[in-house]
């Protein structure tokens, strides 16, 4: 498990991966395109810093539509007045403080 966990350490990498037309070759997303090895703490600091607001609301409800998962903004993000028009909330309307975790437990 430590080789796995020190694999998607190292490999996470913000390059867009390169997607052949035709995979039915035997071609994957990613082959023969140049990857660098990145410092884990950046991509954990770059995430940090970007917060996607994102909740795991209600795991596993197939009903609920995955935008309702991504409006859990704080003031600072600047988000707030966006999600307040398109959900149709006052103005005074801020999400519930998380409670938890933000990983989802397996």
């Amino acid at each position: 498990m430590n080789t796995l966990r020190v694999e998607a350490m190292c490999t996470a990498d913000d390059t867009l991966r390169y997607v052949p037309l035709n995979s039915a070759n035997g071609f994957h997303p990613g082959d023969g395109q140049s990857r660098k090895c990145r410092d884990w703490k950046q991509v954990q600091s770059f995430v940090e810093k970007h917060d996607p607001c994102y909740r795991y609301l209600k795991p596993g409800d197939t009903e609920i539509s995955n935008l309702e998962r991504f409006k859990f903004c704080s003031e600072e993000t600047g988000y707030l007045p966006k999600i307040r028009s398109y959900f149709g909330y006052n103005d005074s309307w801020v999400p519930e403080p998380q409670e938890g975790p933000r990983e989802l437990v397996w």
